[in-house]
């Protein structure tokens, strides 16, 4: 909690509204620092910020979609978005954590959904659109030894602590996959059938402006400046609490000196 917010975070109407703001805070400077036309990245980063520059930009698009939905009577049929951001904010961490290792690790888990569709394709006789044809992928004699926590988001919350944020995203599992719990929504506790999901989920916001704080904290750190520093500070106030990163159980297989410039006088330039 900060200090100087003595606010309650609790999942009702207030957390919600705050949730809210602070979303709309992180997204406004997420705009702002993209459509600047270039974005100068710290030294020696430049790889991750081209690999990774993407989920950023996800994450940010999702929570406003989220955001979107609750404005409009659809915050319970955002549950996947959120457990989609969930999944992405840690993944993000976990790369730059590991640096190329992973990045490596997620160019054959790549590789790998490929040759599997392609495989798909072809049994089940699916015309190729002209230009859409590419090699298949070979199979790696040996999977890289990352390629786990790729494939199991459970294991890479497990080495991160974060069997909470598992549990969050079990739950968001109902709201994928045709479920009982999922059809139930609909109906409320004296039975009666509603059109739009019959309880406010307040909770998906809360959730969704505390992973878009940890990829922002995560992110930061690639641009020269850290020009979300300021608007961090600022969400954490607006939601009543700081959200720090998932502390890893075990220390990275690499060193992560690369994820702050010790030479800011050698920026690299991305577009």
């Amino acid at each position: 909690m900060n200090d100087s917010d003595n606010t309650v975070i609790a999942d009702d109407e207030a957390t919600g509204q705050r949730a809210h703001e602070a979303i709309a805070m992180l997204t406004d400077q997420f705009e702002r620092i993209t459509e600047a036309g270039e974005i100068t990245v710290n030294h020696d980063t430049s790889r991750l910020f081209k690999a990774l520059f993407g989920w950023w930009a996800k994450i940010n698009r999702s929570s406003q979609l989220v955001a979107l939905a609750h404005n409009n009577r659809l915050g319970h049929e955002s549950g996947p978005i959120v457990r989609s951001i969930i999944q992405h904010t840690l993944v993000l961490q976990w790369v730059l954590d590991e640096g190329d290792d992973a990045l490596d690790a997620l160019v054959e888990y790549g590789e790998d959904n490929t040759r599997k569709l392609m495989e798909d394709l072809e049994r089940a006789e699916w015309p190729i659109p002209p230009g859409a044809e590419r090699e298949k992928p070979s199979e790696p004699q040996v999977p890289h030894r990352l390629l786990g926590m790729i494939k199991n988001f459970a294991d890479l919350c497990i080495a991160y602590d974060a069997r909470k944020l598992y549990v969050a995203y079990r739950l968001l599992s109902a709201q994928i996959h045709p479920s009982p719990q999922g059809g139930m929504a609909y109906v409320d506790d004296t039975g009666t059938l509603s059109n739009y999901a019959a309880k406010q989920t307040w909770g998906l916001l809360i959730q969704t402006a505390m992973c878009l704080i940890q990829a922002a904290r995560t992110f930061n750190p690639l641009i020269e400046g850290q020009p979300l520093n300021d608007v961090i500070t600022r969400a954490e106030t607006r939601l009543g609490t700081e959200i720090g990163l998932w502390t890893r159980r075990q220390k990275p297989s690499k060193s992560t000196s690369h994820r702050t410039s010790s030479k800011p006088n050698q920026p690299s330039r991305d577009v």
